[in-house]
């Protein structure tokens, strides 16, 4: 393992099953298929969408509640940097778009490993 890693997500998926009408089977949707991502020790991580959004967060198995607000890129769309505190052994997040009070549906968790020493 590196020395310097807190945050790794392996092989997230998100599907949806979509109507397409009485007589038609239902249409999977893969949003996101296999992805896997890890974050170096120190280092913030960014959620990225296309509208205004905030991050409803924890990393202490919501004892607390954090909310991160996003900010405008221009016509890259809108981020939010979120930075697990040092010790934590997971991060967990949704999203909620508050122009039209919509919630992401589920939780985000990740786990956090503390950098060796």
């Amino acid at each position: 393992m590196n020395a310097s890693l807190v945050v790794r997500a392996e092989n997230i998926c998100r599907y949806y099953s979509l109507s397409r009408g009485q007589f038609a089977r239902p249409l999977t949707l893969r949003a996101v298929d296999g992805v896997s991502f890890a974050l170096e020790a120190g280092k913030t991580l960014r959620i990225l969408d296309e509208a205004l959004f905030e991050v409803v967060w924890t990393d202490d198995g919501w004892k607390t509640r954090n909310t991160t607000g996003s900010r405008g890129l221009g016509s890259a769309g809108f981020s939010a940097d979120v930075t697990p505190a040092a010790g934590s052994k997971e991060l967990e997040w949704t999203l909620h778009w508050p122009e039209s009070d919509a919630w992401l549906g589920y939780n985000v968790k990740v786990k956090v490993e503390a950098p060796s020493a």
